[in-house]
């Protein structure tokens, strides 16, 4: 299933949950690992009530049309498993399970690394800042 199921397990956990480090340690193989076991009681003991809605509401064959776009964007979703995902992020206790980058993927494990966390519709000012420091 690949990133799909990634893309599935990111929506149903949502943005800046801070259960994701113990989901995708309690659910071995990553996505398809959580995905085949999404409601043993392991795993359902870990989900909030919101996160177990939008898991039920979804399916990882949903996300087809988003990883397209992403592509025809040139944005890579970047999973968790991926040997490019950042080291440093993967050993927080809440790290997303799917980044999205545009560029090189090499060099988010340089020795210099800067990234930006944001809206998709920034304000002037957040372009602005951004532009200065990038």
């Amino acid at each position: 299933m690949g990133l799909e199921a990634w893309l599935w397990l990111a929506n149903g956990l949502g943005f800046g949950a801070q259960n994701a480090g113990e989901l995708l340690a309690a659910g071995p193989g990553g996505a398809n690992g959580v995905l085949a076991s999404i409601y043993q009681p392991e795993i359902q003991g870990l989900l909030a009530p919101a996160q177990a809605k939008r898991f039920a509401a979804t399916k990882p064959q949903n996300f087809a049309p988003q990883l397209e776009a992403a592509r025809r964007e040139e944005v890579l979703p970047l999973a968790y498993d991926d040997p490019d995902y950042p080291e440093l992020l993967r050993l927080t206790p809440a790290p997303p399970p799917v980044l999205y980058v545009k560029g090189d993927k090499r060099l988010l494990n340089g020795r210099l690394t800067l990234g930006f966390v944001g809206t998709r519709t920034p304000s002037s000012y957040g372009v602005e800042a951004v532009r200065l420091v990038g």
